[in-house]
């Protein structure tokens, strides 16, 4: 690739448009026509010990995949959502700075809650060397078992003005946001912004991030647990 490309391609993709749509302004993208509700799984989700791996192999050599997860969830998502950001959303949050920052064991820790019908799962994931495993797994522990330390009211504000931004732009480009309108009710995190305080937050805590109750796995067979 040459710089001229780079010219070209900047003529033909962001010079002036020969036209603008608004197609987020003045509509309704929430109706009832298409309900994705309707579809339930019969069965609920558990944990058990089951034929299928839940981990797929790396190809990357002395490396290994780690995920936790925590007990299902039945209820609170709002507040798992927003507690997942409490602990993991950006270079200042609990988890960044005991297992990258201070210690360098990982480049990255994704905290986020997944969705099976009307029930959910809180997964910690990251990729380390096969050295450092268990040292990530403790530096996790020494965040999940001090929330008096971790769990702020200062960081309880700093995720909540994030999440009040986003809620702005996410209204401007909700066209985009298909999620919003196929989730089930009080599953967004919007939901809890304006009632969120650190009484609810230790509440859920303790209920689904309780380490020990997490499941602890890996793609090296070495580190299953």
């Amino acid at each position: 690739m040459k710089f001229m490309d780079c010219l070209n391609f900047y003529e033909v993709q962001y010079s002036k448009p020969t036209k603008i749509i608004n197609v987020s302004k003045g509509k309704d993208y929430k109706n009832n026509t298409i309900d994705f509700a309707e579809r339930e799984i019969v069965k609920p989700l558990v944990y058990g010990n089951f034929e299928t791996d839940l981990e797929l192999g790396n190809e990357f050599k002395d490396k290994t995949s780690l995920i936790m997860l925590s007990p299902v969830i039945d209820e609170d998502f709002g507040y798992v959502h927003f507690i997942n950001a409490m602990l993991s959303m950006g270079l200042m949050s609990p988890l960044y700075q005991e297992i990258r920052e201070k210690k360098g064991l990982v480049y990255y820790v994704h905290c986020y809650l997944s969705r099976v019908n009307k029930q959910g799962i809180s997964t910690i994931a990251t990729l380390t060397s096969n050295k450092n495993y268990k040292a990530v797994v403790e530096a996790t522990k020494e965040v999940l078992t001090k929330p008096d330390k971790y769990l702020t009211k200062e960081r309880l504000n700093i995720c909540k003005e994030y999440y009040l931004v986003r809620k702005q732009k996410d209204e401007i480009l909700r066209y985009k946001n298909v999620g919003q309108w196929i989730s089930p009710e009080g599953w967004s995190v919007y939901d809890i912004l304006d009632d969120v305080n650190m009484k609810k937050i230790r509440e859920v805590y303790d209920k689904y991030f309780k380490f020990e109750n997490f499941y602890i796995s890996s793609d090296k067979k070495e580190f299953k647990k």
